[in-house]
């Protein structure tokens, strides 16, 4: 399933703080650019220590292009990553889901 699919899938609720509520950490990065490559890594890393207790802090992110930020805007700064999970070749059943928090 293609990101766009699952952002526009039927069964998926809006995305916001009040259908998935979200710990709201002090800002501690400032991250330039918006880019999957960023969100799929540098902060899917912050969102995974950050649950474990570890960090304890929250991404504030400038666009460094013409891109927009509204899609975070109305989603209260929130986005997912699906994160699928392989072993020898094989994907395993169990997927994480991380919902992360950045400021725009």
């Amino acid at each position: 399933m293609t990101a766009a699919q699952i952002a526009t899938h039927s069964t998926m609720a809006k995305l916001t703080r009040s259908t998935h509520p979200a710990p709201i950490f002090p800002e501690k990065i400032l991250q330039f650019g918006t880019g999957v490559l960023l969100r799929g890594l540098p902060d899917y890393l912050v969102q995974k220590a950050n649950s474990e207790g570890r960090f304890g802090g929250s991404i504030v992110v400038v666009k460094s292009t013409d891109s927009q930020t509204s899609e975070f805007s109305e989603q209260d700064n929130l986005y997912t990553v699906a994160v699928r999970v392989f072993s020898r070749g094989r994907r395993l059943p169990k997927q994480p889901l991380f919902r992360l928090s950045v400021e725009c």
